[in-house]
């Protein structure tokens, strides 16, 4: 996958194969695993009827429009384009999607406890690799693009 910094100062994504394109799909598939709205209301002081009602609708209709752009954004270019833009517009949403994406990795597999081991099954490699990847576009989308 290459990535390359836009004069916009955007970001553009090259996916080289078919992998690498499963690979950002994934972005979507791994975020709708965790509940991250209700879980960010856990533990407040407040009456639960008023997150319920006025907070926790406004979170969710967020997080899922987030993943909504991300998805459709990945889906529209791996069938017209061959690469992905990321433009400063779209950073917010694409940063929400990919954090989404790597709290739900951390939720089910608490990489925090401890990095990979040796005996690690596949699926547990795979989501760490891909909360990796996760994080470093986040880092870039930081650096580069969220100025």
């Amino acid at each position: 996958m290459k990535l390359e910094l836009m004069v916009n100062g955007g970001l553009r994504i090259e996916p080289e194969s078919d992998l690498e394109w499963d690979v950002l799909r994934c972005i979507g598939y791994d975020a709708v695993t965790h509940d991250l709205a209700r879980q960010l209301g856990d533990g407040f002081d407040e009456p639960a009827g008023d997150w319920q009602e006025f907070v926790l609708p406004e979170l969710e209709d967020t997080f899922s429009g987030q993943l909504q752009i991300v998805r459709e954004a990945i889906e529209q270019a791996a069938k017209d384009d061959g690469h992905l833009d990321l433009l400063p517009e779209d950073a917010d949403d694409w940063y929400g999607a990919l954090n989404q994406a790597r709290l739900a990795i951390e939720e089910r597999f608490h990489f925090a406890l401890g990095e990979l081991r040796p005996d690690d099954a596949a699926e547990r490699r795979s989501a760490y690799y891909r909360a990796q990847f996760y994080l470093d576009l986040q880092q870039l989308l930081l650096e580069r693009v969220m100025r």
